[in-house]
């Protein structure tokens, strides 16, 4: 299924934990913040990440880089995301730190706000995203896998990796 569904205006936070949920970007939100992201280097691509691990408010960030395979994995003690948000990261314009002009004009206090560094990621490597929130208590770990732009897989993970 090719990733692009775009949700209406939505809540600012989720109910369950009280952190801001992924969500589509309103049009007249996007058409402010509009462009492309693109991801030139190995090192920018694991830059993003890291950043989007601190706008998830993590104090412990493990960044691991295979050179030779090219490849890198982070983990970190973030918020986490919920199925809804997990089931929605990855899809261009798709955020939880922006949703309303006003937001938009008061100014980001945020490393990203456009919700395009992991699509443009998804676009040209396979992603696969391990997240478990951190409420309710024993939420489960679930997984996501972008391939090509695509939502190639979204389920239980097969072991649970985030911190």
């Amino acid at each position: 299924r090719r990733a692009g569904r775009r949700a209406g205006p939505a809540r600012a936070t989720d109910a369950m934990d009280g952190h801001p949920s992924v969500r589509g970007l309103p049009p007249s939100v996007a058409a402010r913040v509009r462009g492309e992201v693109t991801i030139p280097t190995f090192a920018r691509a694991v830059e993003e990440i890291v950043l989007n691990s601190l706008d998830a408010g993590a104090s412990e960030i493990v960044a691991t880089i295979d050179m030779p395979g090219r490849s890198f994995s982070v983990r970190d003690n973030g918020h986490g995301m919920n199925r809804a948000a997990l089931c929605t990261v990855g899809e261009g314009q798709s955020t939880s730190r922006l949703q309303t002009v006003e937001q938009l004009n008061a100014g980001v206090r945020t490393f990203g706000f456009r919700g395009e560094a992991l699509a443009a990621l998804s676009a040209v490597a396979l992603v696969e995203i391990v997240s478990r929130p951190c409420a309710p208590a024993g939420a489960p770990t679930l997984s996501t896998i972008l391939r090509l732009g695509y939502r190639e897989s979204f389920g239980a993970a097969s072991e649970a990796r985030a911190p």
